[in-house]
């Protein structure tokens, strides 16, 4: 991948260049800079412009956060399990992008997700509370008390309506 610059910072290049995150980046990058070298000329005051190159500004722009981020989880030792939850949650953002470049059917994603979740149901209590974010989450459905409280609070409404609606 040619250096990689977001205004005067040069972004890192890829540390696992052939993980298909890393590789959704270089893609979209390589995209992004044909198109401004043929259609818009470096004009970037241009209506062709704004409509070839602003639009994949974002996903350049999270394919190089999802690219680091999973790098940063792999260096730190993440649970394999979790990588491969946050990988088929990133192809699913570019699904149409990973059919068509890399290489990977619809079918497979689902299975990649399917896979992913299946492995990690049976942890998951055990990883959220290992997450020690207990202290700092009072949705309703993390823990009975709270789920208790929050069903309790809930307005009853009645009427005299019938309910045999069906023939």
């Amino acid at each position: 991948m040619s250096e990689l610059l977001i205004g005067r910072y040069q972004m890192p290049p890829p540390k696992y260049p052939n993980s298909p995150i890393a590789r959704h980046e270089v893609s979209l990058y390589s995209e992004a800079r044909d198109l401004l070298q043929q259609g818009a000329k470096g004009a970037h005051r241009s209506e062709r412009f704004n409509r070839d190159i602003l639009p994949l500004a974002l996903p350049l722009v999270e394919a190089v956060g999802h690219r680091m981020a999973y790098e940063a989880a792999l260096e730190a030792n993440i649970d394999p399990r979790l990588l491969n939850l946050y990988e088929s949650g990133v192809v699913k953002e570019d699904s149409a992008w990973y059919v068509e470049q890399g290489g990977l059917s619809r079918e497979v994603q689902r299975e990649m997700e399917a896979q992913a979740t299946d492995a990690l149901l049976p942890q998951l209590k055990d990883l959220l509370l290992a997450s020690g974010v207990q202290p700092y989450s009072n949705a309703p459905m993390t823990s009975k008390a709270l789920w208790n409280d929050f069903v309790s609070g809930l307005l009853v409404f009645s009427g005299d309506a019938p309910s045999d609606l069906l023939p």
